[in-house]
């Protein structure tokens, strides 16, 4: 996804959904491109500032938005990074230590970039 910065987090998570779902990534761009538009609904993660997710429908799994993936990003100053993606199959929702790890990780990410 070299259109959005993202996280190792992210880009791991992405290659291992590839393997079974060979479009997820043109799913995530399309739906990525239409949230950041304001043309679809985005989701705030109440308890943590700035993180919004957003459900995303499946063409490999011929599924809609709520069986299809979700993505994680933080809604930053510089623009979206991309910092969790995953199917919805997976998780019905992240666990609330997954979202502290991960918030962490945006947050060093955030103060790496400002140096």
């Amino acid at each position: 996804m070299h259109d959005y910065r993202s996280l190792p987090d992210f880009d791991s998570d992405l290659e291992q959904l590839r393997k079974k779902y060979p479009h997820v990534e043109d799913d995530i761009r399309e739906a990525l491109k239409l949230a950041l538009a304001g043309k679809a609904p985005t989701y705030p993660i109440p308890l943590f500032p700035g993180l919004v997710k957003i459900r995303i429908a499946s063409a490999d799994q011929n599924r809609g938005k709520r069986g299809g993936f979700r993505v994680i990003y933080h809604s930053g100053v510089s623009g979206p990074c991309l910092i969790s993606v995953y199917a919805k199959a997976q998780y019905e929702q992240l666990p609330i230590a997954e979202l502290r790890r991960l918030a962490a990780k945006v947050a060093a990410y955030n103060k790496q970039g400002s140096k």
